[in-house]
């Protein structure tokens, strides 16, 4: 008998998440944990940078593994460095 011959394909995809910030809007703000002035990002826009629900981005917040500024008007931003996934594995 002939020994068959058998093929394999793999396939690799990378995908990049950009976020673009509005004009006049101060993203940058002192993280206190960082000791540096750093991008800060909306509950929302750190959702869906690092792919996790807004649930997950508040129980990350509350642990401490992200760093969080609150805003005078109460608003809860994120740090773009402790977001990063490569600082920080979910």
């Amino acid at each position: 008998m002939k020994a068959k011959k058998r093929l394999e394909i793999v396939w690799e995809t990378r995908e990049i998440t950009t976020i673009s910030f509005k004009r006049g809007f101060p993203a940058t703000f002192f993280c206190q944990s960082c000791h540096a002035a750093t991008r800060h990002l909306s509950v929302a826009e750190a959702a869906a940078a690092a792919k996790i629900s807004e649930t997950a981005v508040f129980r990350l917040a509350e642990t401490g593994l992200i760093h969080t500024t609150e805003t005078d008007a109460g608003a809860l931003l994120i740090c773009g460095d402790s977001l990063s996934t490569e600082n920080n594995k979910y």
